[in-house]
């Protein structure tokens, strides 16, 4: 930001009224970066599986390309990140609208699960993000290459859908059930925990078969 304003590393604080002005300035500079060059990458993608790896290598290698920014941005509090989206509402609902159309066209062909889109998230972004933040914080003893592609091949093995008559084994189904009571989730909060424990089931799998 200071190096495309020109501005010197002292004057550029004179451009905003606070630093939370200059840090809301920058979050969404990158926010808006990420997603467009996701949406290109996204384009280009031929079909649901290249897709979903798609997803996994851009957040990884954007990250790798922006070490600071990324950083910024993974350690900003979740309240500032909120107070942001409601300041800014615009800055995501296109990238939202249009990365939800993409995933419906493929759930309405059977090619991916039917999933929330906090789960779907979670799934995919969940495990790349926390190596991301070990990365960043020097701490990865995985190489970055490797983590991509085991990152991404289990993300698609989470999503995808299961083949016809083929049930995938639940790993919380050896668990003793718990007693019912008046506060028991429902059973739509049931099956979403569900879909996180078989999506983290294969992700773990994916390690044991490779």
């Amino acid at each position: 930001m200071r190096l495309a304003s020109g501005a010197s590393t002292g004057s550029i604080y004179h451009h905003f009224k606070s630093k939370h002005a200059l840090a809301t300035a920058l979050y969404l500079e990158g926010v808006e970066a990420y997603q467009r060059a996701f949406m290109a990458v996204l384009a280009a993608c031929p079909d649901a599986e290249s897709g979903v790896k798609a997803t996994v290598r851009h957040y990884l290698t954007w990250t790798a390309q922006n070490p600071k920014l990324a950083h910024f941005m993974l350690t900003l509090p979740e309240s500032e990140r909120r107070e942001i989206a409601t300041v800014r509402p615009d800055v995501s609902w296109r990238f939202v609208a249009e990365t939800g159309a993409w995933r419906r066209r493929y759930t309405a062909t059977g090619v991916l699960r039917v999933m929330a889109d906090d789960l779907y998230r979670a799934v995919v972004i969940g495990p790349a993000e926390a190596y991301a933040r070990r990365w960043l914080a020097g701490l990865a003893t995985t190489p970055l290459e490797q983590a991509i592609q085991e990152l991404a091949e289990a993300a698609w093995r989470a999503v995808k859908a299961p083949a016809p008559g083929i049930r995938r084994r639940q790993p919380e189904a050896d668990m003793p059930a718990p007693a019912a009571s008046s506060e028991a989730l429902n059973s739509t909060t049931l099956d979403e925990v569900s879909e996180v424990a078989g999506a983290a089931w294969d992700v773990v799998r994916l390690t044991a078969e490779a």
